[in-house]
């Protein structure tokens, strides 16, 4: 396991916050994205109701996701580093 403070984790963990950064900003875009179809009208776009709620569906699952990886604590980024998981739980 990577040694608290130790170079590689230090950087794995700057890294981690950046790209925990980026998925929030790209979520909100994406959050707006659904609002502005739901208000809009679905059809005006192409797709249906269904579509919408598992659009909805995804972003909160995603956004569940990047809480819980802001909040994980330093023991499972070390972890992650020294398994290479990193944002791995992030996909699918």
């Amino acid at each position: 396991m990577a040694r608290e403070g130790s170079e590689e984790l230090v950087w794995a963990r700057s890294e981690l916050k950046a790209t925990l950064a980026a998925l929030e900003a790209d979520l909100e875009d994406l959050e707006e994205s659904v609002k502005i179809v739901e208000e809009t009208g679905p059809r005006m776009f192409g797709i249906d109701e269904k579509e919408v709620t598992l659009r909805r569906k995804y972003v909160s699952k995603v956004r569940v996701q990047i809480e819980v990886s802001i909040h994980a604590s330093p023991r499972s980024v070390a972890y992650q580093v020294d398994t290479g998981l990193g944002m791995s739980c992030m996909q699918g």
